[in-house]
């Protein structure tokens, strides 16, 4: 690193003579690349273009650098104006396309498919690249296309983490703890800091019935991985089973924060208030979160209880058996501890009915 400083300075004294000299601007660019001075690589990449230096090989690394610097919405706009031409003499534009939509958050992963489905066609021992169209395919509910790559991948690369969390995505919806665990673990070993991998450690330890370990991994989750709803989603549930109502309201108020317009947050809201007695605040809250989704699995167990508040045991009883023979309850392993909740809340009330004197 001493040596690329050298150069860098170096580099610096030369522009200072010469402000106009594309080479050394794109110099300047590269030996910040290596410095992993990610953002500094930008601008000088971004100069570039702003004087008309408009080369496929100046936008590329400026594209990199900007996904690297944690701006991968700038990195698509990037990639964006190439040209037919110039992803044949960049087939690895392919690959950051891909993992720029990715880190984006935002649609188009039907794009990012066929853009690692290009690259692969020329590079196919890429293992990274396929394990990356592994996940994808899994979050697109793909789930063969998924586990052919990643056999694939694995095959290639017995650690890629991208496959890993896939496979133990699937084991989580087969409700395999141990295959998912394992998988999740291999991932942790390499990047303890992954909150993906984390969250579904989480899920696994659920189906273990292991919710201290759960909690604890949920909270590493939700550091890691702030941004994610279902992970918060999951920690709300899990906290609702453990009896803490204010750490519920915590996770789903910071799922909330995320977006609004998701259906189930606000179910789950209206889960809490019901659960509190604040019948109002339960009807309108339901009532917003099966306008957003009518299959809302939170807002109808909210009904659910709302009804049997009201002496409606048996109208609330139906909602309750339909929910737990439903497969349709967004996110798999968030409902798994929902239906969890309802079945442990049927027994509790169950014993209560055959206690005498109640």
């Amino acid at each position: 690193m001493g040596d690329l400083q050298i150069e860098a300075d170096v580099l610096v004294g030369i522009a200072r003579q010469h402000p106009d000299h594309a080479e050394i601007m794109h110099a300047l660019g590269i030996n910040a690349l290596q410095r992993h001075d990610f953002r500094g690589a930008a601008l000088y990449f971004e100069g570039l273009l702003a004087v008309g230096n408009d080369h496929p090989v100046v936008r590329y690394n400026m594209a990199f650098a900007q996904l690297y610097a944690g701006e991968p919405q700038a990195a698509i706009a990037a990639l964006m104006n190439f040209g037919e031409q110039d992803w044949a003499a960049l087939p690895q534009a392919h690959k950051l396309f891909a993992q720029a939509i990715c880190q984006s958050g935002e649609d188009g992963q039907e794009r990012a498919i066929s853009h690692l489905q290009a690259y692969l066609e020329l590079q196919p021992d890429d293992a990274e690249a396929r394990g990356l169209l592994a996940l994808i395919l899994f979050d697109e509910d793909r789930a063969e296309e998924a586990e052919a790559q990643i056999r694939a991948t694995l095959q290639r690369q017995a650690d890629e983490p991208h496959a890993l969390l896939a496979r133990g995505g699937l084991a989580l919806e087969r409700q395999e703890a141990r295959e998912a665990a394992e998988a999740f673990d291999s991932v942790l070993l390499r990047h303890a800091e992954n909150g993906r991998a984390w969250s579904g450690r989480a899920f696994a330890y659920m189906l273990d019935l292991d919710r201290a370990a759960a909690l604890e991994a949920f909270s590493k989750a939700v550091k890691y991985m702030p941004g994610h709803i279902g992970t918060w989603h999951g920690l709300a549930w899990l906290q609702l089973m453990a009896g803490d109502q204010a750490g519920a309201k915590h996770s789903f108020a910071n799922a909330l924060a995320l977006d609004r317009n998701f259906g189930e947050t606000h179910g789950g809201l209206a889960v809490l208030a019901a659960l509190s007695g604040q019948a109002e605040d339960a009807k309108r809250l339901t009532r917003v979160g099966r306008g957003l989704n009518p299959q809302n699995f939170s807002a109808r167990f909210a009904e659910s209880l709302l009804l049997a508040a009201e002496g409606e045991r048996g109208k609330a009883e139906e909602i309750i058996q339909g929910l737990l023979n439903s497969t349709v309850a967004g996110e798999k392993p968030v409902s798994e501890l929902a239906r969890s909740l309802l079945e442990r809340r049927r027994a509790a009330r169950a014993r209560r009915e055959q206690e005498p004197g109640l």
